[in-house]
């Protein structure tokens, strides 16, 4: 949750550092920003980042047929009741340091086997989107759902910084708060399962299979299944945006690395750090809400491109903001820098957003919830990879000394090279054609 990651990352760096204080015996004071600290901090939270994808890479794919069969909701409040057993976990470990070592966090995604964690229950709003939202208007529900998320990111990390003023268990008690409270409203969101009423007429006589003796709807649902998966894994042009999704992904999970990269560059507390961020975010919710509709209206109503054109000429123009924001985000030795390259990155935020759209464009309605669950999982192993490789390049940053702090974002603004290399060809093949397998 956005209001807990500046104090967590300072509730786990004032633990690793007294515990390296004590165990070296020192009468020199508490330096908080060495290397030795910086290193492990960056080692807990980055592992920790990955291990927490596990779950939703493995589980994604049975959870979304679970979710197709008996509907999303039961799967949507079973997903998020393990995501709150995880997030106890880990504040019980923080609250007693003295009992458990910090690195027991890691156990933390073992809880989410139960409902397939953050990755299930994000496969499964945006499932729901495309459950109820027409084709034309896809796009812009989607950059809706991600206005509400950034908006939750904007007062969360804003009310965060100002609670951990106080104290840094504030916010961290006001998000266990936060998803109680969250669970119980998720339980007057209605099934939308039976909405979907584009199913063509061979996916409709699948379905009705279902009410037919048990061997008949088993084989009707594994020739369902299988259908889907074909559809996509014999795409090569999906395959291709799989590989974007992976890569992209490094540029969107980045924030607990920026909060440990500019407090180390610049001695700023995290909560100075998480205000500061929030800029970025408040450019962000600018684009979702107002720049994004504005241009996806324009290139609607004003050009002859079609849906799934216009969706890769998004995808294509955000993937290249990513570039050039993470570059600057690694290059900035001055905050101002570092405030520029948060704007240039919100700017190409909505690269996922698009590029979803994009590919639902590509298979037809009955493949979109396997579609939403391939995407999350390559998300997700793309997350699995973003710990290991922010605390290993931010460790030979350090090493290295100097602009080489930034060796994180600059290594992302290569990978972000590729995947902008990528949807610029895919989004030139496509142009002047509608692919002629677009479906919705």
């Amino acid at each position: 949750m956005a209001v807990i990651a500046a104090p967590q990352t300072d509730i786990v760096e004032n633990i690793i550092c007294r515990h390296l204080h004590d165990s070296e015996l020192s009468n020199q004071p508490l330096d908080c920003k060495r290397e030795a600290v910086q290193s492990e901090l960056a080692l807990v939270q980055g592992w920790g980042d990955s291990l927490i994808q596990i779950p939703g890479i493995f589980l994604a794919l049975p959870y979304g047929i679970l979710a197709d069969k008996r509907g999303r909701k039961p799967v949507f409040m079973l997903s998020f009741f393990g995501v709150l057993l995880s997030d106890t976990w880990v504040k019980i470990v923080y609250l007693f340091p003295d009992i458990f070592p910090i690195r027991m966090v890691w156990a933390a995604p073992v809880l989410q086997v139960i409902g397939g964690g953050r990755a299930v229950g994000t496969l499964l709003t945006y499932t729901i989107i495309a459950d109820v939202a027409p084709r034309a208007e896809r796009t812009r529900w989607l950059l809706w759902l991600t206005a509400i998320d950034l908006m939750a990111f904007i007062l969360g990390g804003a009310g965060g910084a100002v609670l951990m003023r106080r104290s840094s268990w504030d916010p961290l008690i006001l998000s266990s708060f936060l998803l109680i409270l969250t669970m119980l409203t998720m339980m007057t969101i209605p099934e939308t399962l039976s909405m979907d009423d584009k199913y063509s007429g061979e996916d409709r006589e699948m379905e009705s299979l279902s009410s037919r003796p048990a061997m008949g709807a088993s084989r009707a649902s594994f020739r369902r299944l299988t259908a889907s998966i074909r559809a996509i894994w014999t795409n090569p042009v999906i395959i291709l945006l799989l590989v974007v999704f992976l890569l992209v992904r490094l540029s969107t999970e980045s924030k607990s690395a920026l909060l440990q990269y500019t407090s180390k560059r610049f001695r700023w507390d995290y909560s100075t750090a998480s205000l500061v961020f929030t800029l970025g975010d408040i450019c962000q919710l600018l684009l979702t809400t107002v720049l994004m509709p504005l241009l996806d209206t324009y290139l609607e109503h004003r050009t002859k491109l079609s849906t799934g054109e216009k969706d890769s000429l998004l995808s294509e123009i955000s993937c290249w903001l990513l570039v050039v924001g993470c570059f600057v985000l690694g290059e900035s030795s001055h905050p101002i820098g570092v405030i520029f390259g948060l704007i240039i990155n919100a700017l190409g935020s909505a690269a996922p957003v698009t590029l979803r759209s994009m590919a639902t464009s590509l298979v037809p309605p009955s493949s979109v919830g396997s579609l939403y669950t391939a995407i999350s999982m390559a998300q997700g192993v793309g997350g699995l990879l973003t710990g290991p490789f922010f605390a290993g390049s931010f460790h030979w940053g350090m090493v290295l000394g100097g602009h080489w702090l930034g060796l994180p974002f600059l290594l992302t603004s290569g990978f972000c090279l590729i995947a902008s290399i990528i949807t610029s060809c895919l989004s030139r093949t496509n142009r002047g054609r509608d692919n002629g397998r677009v479906y919705r």
